[in-house]
C-alpha cells in the first residue's frame, strides 16, 4: 500500500511539473491547522511522512493568520500550534480578522496562484511558480484548489498521508495540451510538402490500388469432402439403389478360464471351438455319441 501511494504521488507532482510548471524539487507546501491536528490525532509524523512521498527538498510554510487562529481558539489546537511554529511562517499584509478567519487567508492565496500561474509547460531557469502544494483537511479549501490547474492537495486520512488525484477538469487540459503538442503546425506543413516536390513523393490518384472484385469461387482443392453426384429425373440409370446394410454376427468367444483349461487339456483339445474325435472320448462319452449318432 505504501509502494501504490507513493507511485501516486510521483505520477500527481510529474504530470503538474511537465505541464503546469510546478517546482518539485523545492516544493512549497502550505500547511493549515486542521491539517495538522489531524496528523496529530492520527499520529502521522508530519515530516517523515512527506520526505518518504516527495523527498527531501521541499519547503513546509504556514501563514501568520494561521497561528493567530491557533493563538485564539485556545487549548483545542495547542499541539497544532507548536507543531506550526517550527515551520516558516509567510507574513501577511492584513491582520487577523477573527470574523473571516484564517480560511480567508488562504483561500486569497490560492486564487492568486490561479491568477498569476498561466504557464502550461514546464519552468525555465530564472521564472517563478506561483504554484504549491495544499495541505489541509478543510473541505471548502480543497474544492477551491482544484480549480487551480496543477495545485496538488495534500490530506491526511487513514492515518497516513494521501493526495488527490487529477481533477478531471485539469485532465481535460492536459489532454488539450498533448493534442496542441502532436499536432503539425504551418510551417511544418510547409516544410513536408517542398519535401515530397523534392523527391517526388506526392500522392497520384492513378497511383491508387483499386479494389480487385473477386468472382465465384470454385470448390476448395483441400477439402475432403468427396463430390455429391447431382441427380435428375430424365436418367433413371443413374440413380444408384442403397445397398443393404450388412450387419455381422459376433460369436461370443467362451472365456478360457483355468478350469476350462484343464478340461481341454485333459481331452486334447487345442481350441474351444475345436470338435473333439471320437477316439479322444472317454467310454462313457463314446457310448452316449454313438448312440445319439
Amino acid at each position: 500500500m505504501r509502494v501504490r501511494r507513493a507511485r501516486q504521488f510521483m505520477k500527481v507532482l510529474s504530470v503538474y511539473e511537465r505541464c503546469f510548471g510546478l517546482a518539485t524539487k523545492s516544493l512549497e507546501i502550505f500547511m493549515d491547522h486542521t491539517f495538522v491536528r489531524q496528523a496529530l490525532m492520527n499520529h502521522v509524523n508530519i515530516s517523515e511522512s512527506i520526505a518518504n512521498m516527495v523527498g527531501r527538498n521541499f519547503r513546509p510554510v504556514t501563514s501568520s493568520c494561521v497561528i493567530a487562529e491557533c493563538q485564539a481558539i485556545g487549548a483545542l489546537f495547542s499541539g497544532a500550534l507548536e507543531v506550526l511554529k517550527g515551520y516558516i511562517p509567510l507574513t501577511c499584509r492584513h491582520e487577523y480578522n477573527s470574523a473571516l478567519g484564517a480560511a480567508w487567508c488562504i483561500r486569497k492565496r490560492i486564487r492568486t496562484a490561479r491568477r498569476r500561474s498561466k504557464i502550461f509547460r514546464r519552468i525555465k531557469e530564472g521564472e517563478k511558480c506561483f504554484l504549491f502544494a495544499l495541505a489541509s483537511n478543510d473541505v471548502e479549501l480543497q474544492a477551491l484548489a482544484r480549480t487551480v490547474p496543477g495545485m496538488p492537495v495534500l490530506f491526511i486520512a487513514q492515518r497516513c498521508l494521501n493526495i488527490e488525484p487529477i481533477p478531471k477538469t485539469t485532465q481535460d487540459i492536459i489532454d488539450n495540451l498533448t493534442l496542441q503538442s502532436l499536432a503539425v503546425n504551418a510551417c511544418e506543413s510547409a516544410r513536408l510538402k517542398q519535401i515530397e516536390e523534392k523527391f517526388g513523393l506526392q500522392k497520384e490518384d492513378c497511383m491508387k490500388n483499386k479494389k480487385k472484385k473477386h468472382g465465384p469461387s470454385g470448390p476448395n482443392p483441400l477439402s475432403c469432402r468427396k463430390k455429391h453426384l447431382s441427380i435428375t429425373m430424365t436418367d433413371p440409370n443413374s440413380i444408384s439403389k442403397r445397398k443393404p446394410r450388412q450387419r455381422k454376427n459376433h460369436h461370443r468367444a467362451l472365456r478360457k478360464t483355468w478350469a476350462m483349461r484343464q478340461v481341454l487339456k485333459f481331452y486334447g483339445i487345442s481350441s474351444v471351438h475345436a470338435q473333439p474325435t471320437p477316439s479322444s472320448l472317454p467310454a462313457p462319452l463314446l457310448s452316449t455319441a454313438t448312440c445319439n449318432s
